[in-house]
């Protein structure tokens, strides 16, 4: 046997075809997503959007490292002569 909804403002039953209340007009509200549910949809979005702006512009820039030949001081050339 199906269960009867209530009514969020008058707390009267309502039938499942119903799209108002018989008792006193008000339409049936929307049923709201549970908080974890939200959180997981809010993560995603935020995941997407990330991934989409990184795909668009490109991810975060590193300092380019070659062989490192310019960054170390070798000193005075000693190999060559006088």
């Amino acid at each position: 046997m199906p269960k009867l909804a209530t009514c969020a403002h008058c707390e009267s039953f309502l039938p499942q075809a119903a799209p108002a209340c018989p008792n006193c007009g008000k339409t049936r509200g929307r049923k709201k997503l549970p908080l974890p549910l939200k959180g997981a949809l809010a993560i995603g979005a935020g995941a997407v959007l990330a991934m989409t702006l990184s795909a668009c512009y490109g991810g975060p820039v590193e300092p380019y490292m070659d062989s490192g030949a310019d960054l170390v001081d070798s000193g005075p050339d000693t190999d060559s002569g006088p």
